[in-house]
């Protein structure tokens, strides 16, 4: 009896696996997260949005699914327009760097924070440090654009790092009240988990997860010390001043 031969995965497809996944889990965070301020607000009666919050809402929105295009024209081969994409998308991240950290100023301002958050100019340090982080990230991304191998790790860290807004709203759907904390630990576990996959499959942990990944976990703790100095007080009231 003839038996069909079972084709193996080389280690590039099922590397693009792991890429493909981590876009698919950040829109689906991005989705849940959002979903009752944001994309289906007018279902769940939530508080109008600032033209500057929608704003900030289409350009981060823009970014998660551009970044599922990406990954998906990368497991086609289709590396050329993979490219092309790469120029709107840094062109995108500047002006979400922009728009972002201008949406958290006036968030700031105004003294808004999420329920059981901190005061707001003190949890003003989280959205800032967020695009401080990005800002870094992307900034790496350019410059390693040639060396798909650490670009696309690079990619993938700057974009788990804008999820944890979005775990943050998990947290208040399900307990009620905003858990920084928790928000962070479920980025950081999401991270943990595509880097153990990579790392799994390489043999070996890739140098851009190790060091990308280092710099976003370790500015989570790092934010709590600073939001507590009287420099970072000083810093927030002039800005948002």
């Amino acid at each position: 009896m003839a038996t069909v031969p079972v084709r193996v995965k080389s280690p590039r497809e099922r590397e693009r696996l792991i890429f493909t996944a981590a876009s698919i889990a950040a829109a689906l965070v991005v989705v849940a997260g959002f979903s009752r301020t944001y994309y289906l607000k007018e279902l769940f009666g939530t508080p109008q949005l600032s033209p500057l919050v929608h704003l900030h809402g289409l350009l981060f929105s823009s970014w998660v699914v551009l970044f599922i295009v990406q990954a998906w024209l990368v497991s086609s081969r289709r590396t050329r327009l993979h490219m092309k994409l790469g120029i709107a998308g840094f062109l995108l991240a500047v002006t979400m760097i922009i728009v972002g950290t201008l949406t958290a100023v006036t968030a700031a301002r105004l003294g808004h924070a999420p329920p059981g958050a901190p005061p707001p100019l003190i949890f003003f340090v989280i959205p800032f440090f967020d695009m401080v982080v990005f800002t870094i990230l992307i900034a790496a991304g350019f410059l390693f654009r040639r060396h798909t191998d650490y670009h696309k790790r690079i990619m993938v860290v700057a974009t788990l790092g804008l999820l944890t807004a979005a775990f943050g709203r998990l947290t208040i759907i399900f307990l009620g009240s905003g858990k920084p904390m928790l928000a962070m630990a479920g980025t950081t576990l999401l991270l943990i988990g595509i880097v153990i996959w990579d790392s799994h499959l390489h043999r070996r942990l890739h140098p851009a997860f190790a060091w990308a990944g280092a710099l976003l976990v370790l500015s989570y703790p790092t934010r709590f010390l600073v939001a507590q100095t009287g420099a970072w007080m000083h810093f927030a009231r002039w800005i948002t001043g």
